[in-house]
């Protein structure tokens, strides 16, 4: 069940499962070598008692026969006596059994090398001075992999287990160069986030709180997170909050040329992941860094350009959103936040890797509260052009119609904050209230009273917003765009809509059907209840391990459970489900 991920990754499994039994075998499953060879080995190794370990060597059965399988074995063979003086006949051999102390030795010290794991484990036995003994089996012939990426892998491997045991990977410079693509899996990881603003920017919006609320959960389980973003008023360089290190260089656009300088010269460029996030311009890490990395879109900007930029400006940003980017990240893989997003990036060609999504979350502390005593609607986000908050105003113009009581709620600020105020001053509306930026605690209270949330933006990748606001037994109504398509079910959990007219016809009846309204509430509670910043950190946390160097390696669990680590490049069939807790990591590599 093992075999994708190499013969090493299915040997620790099995030490693992037999560690109490005194006798350990290592043994090919494709029917080389019959069950009568085996039991007799077994009886060959108890009975002499002086021999830590046995190696069945193979004799072709039909002796008149030199086929491809027989030639290729015996040059093999001979490559790895010559390369490692293992002191065996047949290195790779079907059958090798152990006296489980013996074994237990030589685990701790192998590097557990995928490929050419018999190599490396007859090598090492050689090494601590093993007693082995070569025992003649018949043996059967199996399909050959000769192809020449097969070939050059596994001899690449066998060199690769001289190397990594001679005396020049003891030295300090040479064991730092290995240490990117060689040390084995770790307790926790030094993750680095490249992105425009964070949350503690006045102009923060869902992006950052995405990120933040996965940064807050990978430290609480033990990782380093270390922040680049640009400065803003009054803004320290260098802070630490709960946990994450701040670094703020320049302000925007030099914030993503200075990001490749920082890290060139003032970070310590020990990470184990980049998280290079693509707010319509990315940091182009692939150009200055060799870790790995994923590039995180919450949407595709082009329209977002076309509303906020000059038109010069916006066809040189969306020039570089389509065409350098896809470019420069060509082999780099992409985390989106929406089936919607993803469809868009594969649409343009950004990436021929696939797009894995990962989903936003809510606090646990979002739940329904008291509503306010007065039909309310609330907007909370950021307060920009293209969130289109002056259609919200217009259509409360026509909702006041109907429901005389009726208020707005805008929360949030933004660059946009004035123009909306001076238009809901000219239409006569005193029950629009902005309320500015607001604290987490008046945030929940808000979606808690509103009857109703409002989203008339253009561009969203996911809707954070939406989903707190379910939580908190709010149901909203938003137009029918990619993303807020994702997080809202229409007629379920809220509304969405394609007209102005139908935007304001859809609020008032809401406001107006308690009917309705509860059965949105209570439908807009049980989605909410799917999403969760743990599960979303974890969901993360699994992908920065798929991305790490080493391919596989496997923990026994206290409760039999068995818990994975594998490569992007790995194939695991899905019944092989992963436990990806990081506290149970532990390093299977000797000080």
């Amino acid at each position: 069940m093992y075999g994708a991920l190499g013969r090493g990754a299915a040997f620790r499994a099995g030490y693992a499962a037999c560690s109490s039994c005194s006798i350990i075998g290592f043994l090919s499953i494709d029917g080389i070598i019959s069950s009568r060879d085996i039991a007799r080995l077994v009886a060959e190794l108890r009975s002499h008692e002086y021999l830590d370990g046995i190696v069945a060597s193979r004799r072709e059965s039909m002796k008149a026969k030199r086929s491809k399988r027989r030639l290729a074995s015996q040059c093999y063979s001979a490559f790895v006596n010559v390369l490692l003086r293992t002191g065996v006949a047949d290195p790779s051999s079907p059958l090798k059994l152990f006296r489980r102390e013996a074994l237990s030795v030589a685990f701790d010290r192998l590097f557990l090398v995928n490929r050419a794991f018999d190599a490396e484990l007859l090598y090492q036995a050689r090494r601590l001075g093993m007693r082995l003994a070569d025992y003649e089996v018949d043996w059967t012939e199996s399909p050959l992999d000769l192809t020449p990426s097969a070939v050059i892998t596994v001899l690449g491997a066998v060199m690769s287990i001289r190397w990594l045991h001679s005396a020049l990977t003891r030295a300090g410079l040479v064991r730092m160069l290995l240490a990117h693509h060689l040390v084995p899996v770790k307790r926790s990881y030094r993750i680095l986030i490249f992105c425009a603003r964070d949350p503690l920017n006045p102009a923060s919006g869902g992006g950052e709180t995405y990120l933040y609320e996965q940064a807050k959960c990978w430290v609480d389980s033990g990782h380093e997170v270390t922040w680049f973003s640009q400065c803003f008023n009054d803004s320290h360089q260098s802070v630490d909050e709960s946990g994450i290190s701040f670094v703020r260089w320049g302000r925007a656009p030099w914030v993503f040329l200075l990001g490749a300088l920082w890290y060139a010269v003032k970070s310590p460029r020990d990470y184990d992941f980049i998280i290079d996030c693509m707010n319509g311009v990315p940091f182009f890490s692939p150009l200055f860094s060799t870790k790995p990395k994923v590039c995180l879109v919450y949407h595709v900007h082009a329209e977002h350009f076309r509303q906020e930029l000059p038109p010069v400006v916006s066809q040189i940003a969306v020039f570089v959103e389509r065409h350098v980017t896809r470019w420069i990240y060509r082999t780099t893989p992409f985390i989106t936040i929406s089936e919607s997003t993803r469809d868009a990036l594969k649409s343009l060609s950004m990436t021929k890797l696939p797009v894995e999504i990962v989903y936003s979350g809510v606090p646990s502390n979002f739940a329904p509260g008291t509503k306010a005593a007065v039909p309310t609607v609330l907007y909370l986000g950021r307060l920009r052009k293209y969130k289109r908050i002056d259609k919200l105003i217009d259509a409360f113009a026509s909702i006041k119609t109907l429901v005389p009581d009726a208020r707005l709620i805008i929360a949030g600020d933004g660059d946009d904050r004035a123009r909306l105020e001076i238009l809901a001053a000219n239409a006569g509306l005193s029950c629009v209230e902005f309320v500015g930026k607001v604290t987490e605690a008046e945030k929940i209270r808000l979606y808690q009273e509103a009857w109703a949330f409002g989203m008339p933006s253009s561009i969203e990748g996911w809707g954070i917003v939406v989903i707190e606001a379910n939580a908190c037994g709010t149901p909203a109504v938003a137009f029918d765009i990619g993303g807020l398509r994702d997080c809202i079910r229409s007629g379920e959990t809220g509304f969405l809509v394609r007209t102005d007219d139908e935007f304001a016809s859809i609020l008032t009846r809401v406001l107006t059907d308690r009917g309705l309204r509860d059965r949105l509430s209570a439908n807009a509670v049980t989605w909410a209840s799917r999403f969760s910043w743990t599960a979303t950190s974890n969901h993360m946390l699994q992908i920065i391990r798929e991305s790490q160097p080493w391919r596989a390696v496997f923990e026994p669990l206290p409760r039999g459970e068995w818990l994975v680590t594998r490569s992007r490049h790995a194939k695991i069939s899905s019944n092989n489900a992963a436990l990806l807790e990081p506290s149970t990591f532990t390093s299977n590599r000797r000080a």
